[in-house]
């Protein structure tokens, strides 16, 4: 089993672990850390280093979920991963991926290969939908003149 982590700013990473329970269920081995405007460099990095430690101890792995490539969440994670064996790291991540990653954790080893796998699982569920706009009939259509 591989424990999940998930940061980002503001409240993010609070509200996609809340969502992810509402439709999959209690979450074990699975942190929200949340990164906040007047938060202190050196503290979230504390705490990125010991979350990612102690679910480490306690799974196979973890993989990590954050916001934004390049942002203050991100930039801490990937370091914390850089030192810590058997992690790898999404970025950019969206709610099905969590629902699909909190499925096929329970029974993979591997982070790597379970973030290759929602790499497509992340593709799939950004979509554009179209509706088709529906347009006013006109007084021929509806026998005017």
């Amino acid at each position: 089993m591989l424990g999940m982590m998930i940061t980002g700013h503001g409240e993010f990473s609070v509200g996609m672990k809340q969502a992810l329970e509402m439709i999959a269920g209690e979450q074990v081995f699975c942190e929200a850390v949340p990164f906040f405007e007047d938060m202190e460099l050196e503290a979230f990095n504390l705490k990125i280093f010991e979350t990612i430690k102690q679910l480490k101890e306690q799974t196979d792995g973890v993989l990590v979920f954050s916001d934004l490539k390049g942002g203050t969440p991100f930039n801490v994670s990937m370091l914390a991963i850089s030192e810590i064996a058997d992690t790898a790291m999404l970025t950019g991540v969206n709610l099905p991926t969590l629902i699909e990653g909190s499925m096929l954790r329970l029974t993979e080893t591997d982070p790597v290969a379970l973030a290759k796998i929602l790499m497509n699982t992340g593709r799939e569920g950004l979509e554009q939908v179209d509706f088709p706009v529906k347009r006013e009939e006109t007084e021929q259509e509806i026998g005017g003149i």
